[in-house]
């Protein structure tokens, strides 16, 4: 498992996949192999392929034992789709309910890890839903557990920024990137460093964050408005405008 961990935080996603699905098929019995089935859901969650990740989710919920530790991981791997399919208010449903129905299992020395991940997760559900203020001491709680998870780090410079904090918000993306951001991040987090620049006022540095996104999709590319932030700094660098 160390090995897999290892590739998942090396950015390797595609080949933890792999190894997980072979674990999968390999497995002797059918709790281990909805677990392993899990683990891939999580990985294709972080890859941004949520609708493989629901298929997934689908066949290994068919075979799950019924045992509340199992029932419980199944819905927190629901609460990652949830939140790659954009529906962050189902997503914070689904973390309220894991912790109604499952407080026994979460106050185990087992289990308690998953508490804390789920109140990550509470954070980050609060601050896709534009809600900073409740998701701040969450994401900084998770930070303090988890300072290297660079998700949590993402998402926490995002409550900085929403608050005017650009410098913290700056540096708390630069920490992302050391500790590595998922792919489907990527570019997000390359445009949200550039705002915190723009704001305060590097904007050569908030030009070269912005010009990196230039190949991200362009439905991505519409949803930020690219264009117009790359515009509004090369005028103010006085350079041409970007070509069409």
């Amino acid at each position: 498992m160390e090995k897999l961990e290892n590739l998942r935080k090396a950015g390797r996603l595609e080949d933890a996949l792999k190894e997980y699905g072979a674990l999968a098929a390999s497995a002797s019995n059918t709790a281990d192999r909805a677990a392993f089935m899990l683990s891939q859901v999580s990985l294709l969650c972080e890859m941004g392929e949520s609708a493989s990740a629901r298929k997934l989710w689908n066949d290994a919920k068919g075979i799950l034992p019924q045992q509340s530790e199992f029932s419980a991981l199944a819905k927190f791997a629901e609460s990652d789709i949830l939140m790659t399919e954009g529906r962050y208010s189902q997503m914070l449903d689904k973390l309220d309910e894991i912790e109604r129905f499952h407080s026994t299992l979460l106050d185990s020395a087992e289990y308690g890890f998953l508490r804390e991940t789920i109140r990550a997760r509470r954070g980050i559900a609060l601050a896709l839903l534009k809600r900073p203020d409740e998701a701040l001491s969450l994401l900084e709680g998770a930070h303090r557990v988890e300072p290297t998870d660079g998700t949590i780090c993402f998402y926490l410079s995002s409550c900085y920024f929403n608050q005017a904090l650009y410098a913290k918000a700056r540096d708390m993306l630069i920490e992302a990137f050391q500790h590595g951001i998922p792919t489907h991040l990527q570019y997000r987090a390359h445009f949200a460093l550039g705002l915190t620049y723009y704001h305060l006022r590097s904007l050569a540095r908030a030009l070269e964050q912005f010009e990196l996104c230039l190949k991200a999709p362009q439905s991505i590319r519409e949803e930020l408005d690219l264009n117009a932030w790359l515009a509004a700094t090369r005028k103010y660098l006085g350079l041409d405008p970007p070509p069409d």
